[in-house]
């Protein structure tokens, strides 16, 4: 690129322009940016905000469907209580409402983390009361 060739690119929501500047060229001469909008479509909205949301909302489904598993089910309820909590602490500085996905997914992380813990006890007794059980009828 020459010395005195100048360029600068201004990233609006709107355009894309890149501007040139030379010594010897108006400084407001401005270009398309040669990879977009293309000719004959929209320009696409991407909202990669609702990432958190959906992935909460994912990860509690996946937390009450395998909560018999052995650890994946905690894991699961853990990844989409902090993926709600990012959501809401996004949406609260931006202003927007709360997303229905996101307050499913926490509900649905909570209930499957209470689901796992109540699972988890129920099988930690049932293996004291297996284990004094076979102790007193064969170990003594």
């Amino acid at each position: 690129m020459d010395k005195n060739k100048k360029q600068t690119i201004n990233l609006n929501e709107d355009d894309y322009t890149v501007n040139e500047q030379t010594e010897d060229t108006n400084p407001e001469a401005t270009g398309k940016y040669p990879h977009y909008p293309y000719e004959g479509y929209p320009k696409p909205i991407y909202d990669l905000e609702k990432g958190n949301s959906w992935g909460s909302f994912i990860c509690g489904i996946m937390s009450v469907v395998f909560c018999f598993a052995p650890i994946f089910p905690l894991l699961m309820s853990i990844i989409g209580l902090f993926l709600a909590h990012e959501d809401k602490k996004h949406n609260e500085l931006s202003s927007k409402p709360k997303s229905t996905s996101a307050v499913i997914g926490t509900i649905l992380s909570i209930f499957g983390l209470i689901l796992n813990i109540v699972i988890y006890i129920i099988i930690t007794i049932l293996i004291i009361i297996f284990g004094t059980y076979i102790y007193n009828k064969y170990m003594r």
